[in-house]
């Protein structure tokens, strides 16, 4: 009987799963074409314009018997110290709850009621179905030195909208004590974050993406990434660098309107040749890392991009990119009438050109930047006919537009048009926009790949800095100097900016490790000029430049310690060598470390100041001499140790993002990032899908040459990023009084002789449990110190799963247990049995564990099978066969499936289980018209993507 029932069961389960599979399939949405319905965002059908899709949203934690579905068990225990007489408590925690997101009818209704006012005919079919997912439990608190983001836990998302999905963790002390006074808090910050990916067709664009293998190799991060792991935010940061350096290109005809869904395809293509995906398991192996923080990073962009399509957020979310807002009540005043009399009707076109420009702000803030362009175009143009000058405001949301666009050219216009008008407007805040453009300028100079000494003389012609801003905007001209190559203005930029900018401050932070690695860079330029000068037996010239390296090193880094005195005695030696030869040596400074004049220049740190001159005396870019000091403290560790440090392994964050540590003030409008926003950043600030930030990847270890030609001519499938959070923060003040969802406890105390084992099976929903899986069985057995033996054990299948909400229990009490710490002391066994007869058994374990999280013996990989309709027909496919054949535990598992040729891109999408240690195979069998058969030769699955439309001998 429970063989028929298991497969009973199993068969509903494998139709439950074809029927999500066959829905999603179905789903052919136009990736290109979406729309705000109500507040939700919905997709056309891909061959039906009067079909909408839905995006599901609103996470949060599921509801039974209106109680919610989460427990939270804080524990101590008491440990003595070395002290007679003191105690110090020691502990954890356990935090059990099941996620769910989904749409109320009533919001439905809604949107269905407003797309039909753009469109009679229109109709909400339903939701879009998920292809995966990831989420996140983040807390963000406040601190002295302003917000900080801590990812609590990660875990694999359900798929479809009104499933749950259980999680189970045992977190540290420390984490335990943190996530309980943060729901404790007057203000309670704790946000489920959900990343999903759901599967689209994007139309033909006349675009080509180009990639040379021999210039990417060269990329920094790629050298270093295969010692770590990426994220999605990573990933995105690396494409955007690539494409500046030239390295990958994007050659586009005629208009430049879909320029960003271009980039993004582009990025679809990138990411399916360099990396793999690695999984919800791996994203929360990756998180458990010590030192491991570009998941809190990733998290905390994508929580703020999640949150900025609601009406309200917990806290002040800034952008990314320079900031308009701060800039909005200077700009707005460059409209307002002059003092002097005007007719009505002049007061009436200013206010037109105002509201003007503020709908062109709206639209730069939605992403939409050539929609931008055209609104503040037709704003300066009505402003210029009743002023008879340019609107710094319009001209400015141009430039940055422009900028966005990566129109270089047309941004460098508009910004030095801004420039030109800043000195005839008599207001202010003017100055707070002629600073910034003259940085955007060099940074765009830069971009487009143009005059290097052309850009520098912009960074060195900006105006005075807002004092309220000057340290932050020093860390972007730092930055802007690095990517020009000159290292020396570089550090002294740095180095201003730290003297303003605290330790724990996220631009102060970065800030002392970029000068570290520049302080490392320029040593070693001295060592290397050194050699160079005594292979040559310390002829004149070398000589002179080895001197002259170790004074600018000395006279710019101001080491200490036994660095110092190494730099004195090589300077002593060298000077010494040039005296013997008869040649009277230079004085400090009068060398440079950089191979161009201009690197000692840099604007200085007085507010409102700058000074340009080569050589400049030692102390004119301090703050003071006791804050110099206090800098030159805390590069001079890097500069002893020879740190490796690289902007590879940690990127910096932009000054604006950096400024989210300073709550009680908005951030900085002056300071863009380093990198300008990546579209993944861009996107998720729209509230509109983008790029997966917390998704994780492998760097591929495969060498390429020559270069990677892709044409984006023909319609493709490709998978896009949708974000959500939810703030549950508020369960404490609803709930604290229950002990059986908050509840603290001492595991000391004699009362408690009760020891409950929580099990849950990491990385598994309900929608993949059975695909492949029998039951899953856990045994556990205890031996007390009276000598007993106690022994439990469960059995999950997928019906105790679903029911149990992934959620089983194994006990056992007290029995002479006097010692505690082997008391909680246990051991266990898992035996996992798949289908077909595998059966896999693991040894016995020991573990103080309250939580057994166990992790399979497989992972899922979704594969996605593609084509192109036409090329299909071309070839008179009627449908095809895919088969993959993976292993665990060295046992082959077959997935199989028909894809039929209808459509545009007809395509579907499987998940296979895979092991650790051999590569999945992958058949393709073509059934043409006239029932003819074409099969290609057995070879190993390479990637995320098959392509079928690719036939043997085509």
């Amino acid at each position: 009987m429970g063989i028929k029932i298991n497969a009973v069961l199993i068969m509903k389960m494998v139709v439950v799963y074809l029927l999500l599979i066959t829905n999603a399939v179905a789903q052919e949405v136009n990736l290109d074409s979406y729309t705000k319905c109500g507040d939700l965002i919905c997709y056309q059908a891909l061959n039906d314009p009067n079909q909408y899709y839905y995006l599901p949203d609103q996470p949060r934690i599921a509801i039974k018997n209106g109680k919610p579905q989460f427990s939270f068990m804080k524990y101590v225990r008491n440990q003595s110290a070395t002290e007679a007489g003191i105690n110090q408590a020691q502990g954890g925690g356990l935090v059990h709850f099941l996620v769910t997101y989904g749409v109320t009818r009533e919001r439905i209704d809604a949107a269905k009621a407003q797309l039909q006012e753009k469109n009679e005919a229109a109709n909400l079919v339903g939701p879009i179905v998920y292809r995966k997912g990831n989420f996140a439990l983040i807390t963000s608190f406040k601190e002295a030195n302003g917000v900080t983001t801590k990812t609590v836990a990660v875990g694999k998302a359900p798929l479809m909208e009104g499933q749950k999905t259980a999680v189970s963790m045992a977190l540290t002390k420390e984490g335990a004590e943190l996530l309980w006074e943060s729901f404790k808090s007057d203000t309670p910050d704790i946000s489920l974050v959900f990343d999903m990916e759901f599967a689209g067709v994007r139309k033909p664009y006349e675009a080509t993406l180009e990639a040379d293998w021999a210039q990417v190799s060269k990329s920094q991060r790629i050298s270093a990434g295969f010692k770590y792991k990426w994220f999605g935010a990573d990933v995105d940061m690396l494409f955007q660098e690539l494409r500046q350096t030239g390295a990958v290109k994007i050659t586009t005809k005629g208009s430049d309107a879909n320029m960003d869904s271009i980039i993004q395809s582009a990025n679809a293509k990138l990411l399916n040749v360099m990396f793999d995906s690695s999984g919800a398991d791996e994203l929360k192996r990756f998180s458990q890392e010590k030192g491991y923080e570009n998941l809190d990073r990733a998290a905390k962009l994508l929580k703020e991009g999640a949150n900025s399509r609601k009406a309200k957020a917990s806290y002040y979310q800034p952008e990314l990119n320079i900031n308009l807002e701060k800039f909005s009540a200077a700009i707005a005043s460059f409209f307002v009438p002059s003092a002097y009399a005007e007719t009505k009707t002049k007061e009436q076109l200013l206010l037109e050109a105002r509201e003007l420009f503020k709908k062109a702000q709206t639209q730069y803030s939605k992403q939409d930047y050539t929609g931008a362009v055209k609104l503040a175009k037709q704003a300066d143009a009505q402003y210029q006919s009743l002023k008879g000058m340019p609107s710094v405001g319009s001209n400015w949301v141009m430039a940055k537009s422009y900028y966005q666009l990566e129109n270089y050219d047309e941004a460098i216009k508009y910004f030095k048009i801004v420039i030109d008008t800043v000195p005839r407007i008599d207001h202010v805040k003017n100055k707070q926009l002629e600073g910034p453009a003259h940085v955007f300028i060099a940074e765009c100079i830069h971009y487009k790949k143009g005059s290097k000494s052309e850009a520098v003389s912009y960074l060195e012609a900006a105006p005075g800095l807002p004092a309220q801003d000057f340290h932050q905007m020093h860390a972007h001209i730092g930055e802007v100097y690095e990517l020009l190559g000159e290292k020396i203005a570089a550090y002294k930029a740095y180095k201003v900016a730290i003297s303003g900018l605290s330790e724990t401050h996220d631009a102060g932070i970065q800030a002392r490790k970029r000068a570290k690695e520049l302080a490392t860079q320029i040593y070693g330029e001295a060592r290397k000029q050194d050699g160079i000068a005594r292979s040559s037996n310390y002829k004149i010239e070398p000589t002179q430049k080895a001197l002259a390296a170790y004074q600018n090193y000395k006279q710019i880094v101001e080491p200490t310690g036994q660095r110092e005195k190494d730099v004195d005695g090589r300077i002593r030696m060298l000077t010494k060598k040039l005296k013997d030869a008869g040649v009277e040596p230079s004085t400090a400074g009068s060398g440079s470390g950089d191979s161009h004049p201009t690197t000692s220049s840099v604007p200085s740190s007085k507010a409102g100041t700058n000074t340009a001159g080569k050589g400049a005396k030692k102390g004119t870019e301090k703050k003071s001499d006791s804050a110099m000091s206090d800098v030159n403290k805390a590069l001079d560790g890097s500069a002893s140790s020879g740190s490796k440090g690289s902007i590879k392994a940690d990127k910096p964050k932009s000054v604006t993002e950096a400024n989210k540590t300073k709550p009680a003030k908005k951030p900085s409008s002056i300071k863009p990032p380093k990198k300008k926003p990546t579209l993944a950043s861009k996107a998720r600030k729209s509230g509109f899908p983008g790029f997966s930030l917390v998704a994780s990847y492998k760097l591929r270890k495969i060498k390429r040459s020559g270069k990677l030609k892709y044409e984006l001519n023909h319609y493709r499938n490709e998978m896009q990023a949708f974000a959500m959070a939810e703030n549950i923060g508020a369960l404490y003040k609803d709930w604290g009084d229950d002990s059986t969802i908050f509840r603290a406890v001492n595991i000391d105390d004699p009362v408690f002789k009760q020891r409950d084992i929580l099990v849950t099976l990491d990385g598994q929903d309900a929608t993949n449990f059975g695909k492949h899986i029998n039951f899953v069985t856990v045994q556990m057995k205890k031996l007390h110190q009276s000598g007993d033996l106690t022994t439990d054990e469960v059995v999950i299948t997928p019906n105790i799963f679903n029911d149990k909400n992934n959620s089983f229990m194994m006990t056992y009490g007290w029995k002479g247990d006097d010692d505690r710490n082997r008391w909680v002391n246990y051991q266990y066994r898992t035996t996992w049995s798949f289908h077909g007869g595998i059966e896999i058994k693991g040894e016995w374990g020991e573990t103080d564990s309250a939580v057994l999280a166990l992790k399979p013996p497989h992972t899922y990989r979704s594969i996605s099978i593609e084509g192109v309709g036409q090329a299909l027909q071309d070839a008179k496919v009627r449908h095809a066969v895919v088969k993959i054949t993976s292993y665990v535990n060295e046992k082959p598992i077959v997935t199989q499936t028909t894809v039929r040729n209808i459509g545009i891109a007809p395509s579907t999408i499987i998940d296979i289980p895979e092991g650790r240690d051999l590569n999945s195979k992958l058949d393709i069998t073509w059934y043409l018209v006239g029932g003819k058969k074409i099969k290609a030769k057995t070879k190993e699955l390479e990637g995320d993507i098959v392509y079928w439309d690719e036939l043997p001998g085509a």
